[in-house]
């Protein structure tokens, strides 16, 4: 009969709480990010800098995505020729337009845009830029 019954300790009793706690505060964080991400006209007409650089990543993290296709694509045709109409004549810019693609929408967007505008006031430590209508026109 007493088989039957397990011993738990305190310590994982309390491991456990605390786990259930912190999902909790997950489920909560992320409530909390789809309320403030739900009004897109406050974030595109937003003059926050950190604000305007969180825009700045997501687009560049979009660019990215896009871009993250345009090799796939090549090496499919490496792999499986004439698999995806793509001739000889199309092979070669396509190459080039990856390349201009990934750094033009994805490394500059992120790198200037997303870290510059959320980093530099904070190094500078400046409660926001200079002009902050025309940082947020900018994007």
């Amino acid at each position: 009969m007493l088989l039957l019954f397990r011993c738990y300790s305190i310590s994982s009793i309390y491991t456990t709480i605390n786990a259930i706690i912190g999902f909790a505060n997950i489920i909560s964080a992320a409530n909390a990010a789809i309320n403030i991400s739900s009004n897109i006209a406050n974030l595109i007409l937003t003059t926050n800098h950190i604000y305007i650089g969180g825009v700045y990543i997501i687009t560049g993290l979009i660019g990215g995505a896009i871009g993250f296709g345009l090799p796939i694509i090549l090496r499919l045709e490496l792999a499986l020729p004439r698999f995806i109409v793509c001739s000889s004549l199309q092979y070669n810019p396509n190459v080039s337009f990856h390349g201009i693609f990934m750094i033009s929408s994805m490394i500059m967007p992120i790198l200037i845009g997303g870290f510059g505008n959320i980093l530099l006031p904070l190094m500078l430590c400046s409660s926001d830029m200079i002009f902050p209508r025309l940082n947020a026109l900018s994007l």
